[in-house]
């Protein structure tokens, strides 16, 4: 363990080689991608249910 230690801090330690390390071409940007178009409305509109009625006991008497 120990030796081993001191191996990896030479290792290290020595100077890299004087060839230079080619560069890799820059990775291309992915295109952005364009917003989806806007969808179509629905043709029948949603209308809301009416007010829920309450019935039995809740309801007032007339």
């Amino acid at each position: 363990m120990f030796t081993t230690y001191w191996s990896e801090q030479i290792r290290a330690s020595e100077p890299l080689p004087a060839d230079p390390v080619p560069v890799p071409d820059p990775i291309p940007k992915p295109q952005p991608i364009p917003d989806p178009p806007p969808t179509e409305p629905d043709p029948t509109p949603i209308i809301d249910p009416p007010p829920h009625r309450f019935v039995g006991a809740m309801s007032p008497s007339p």
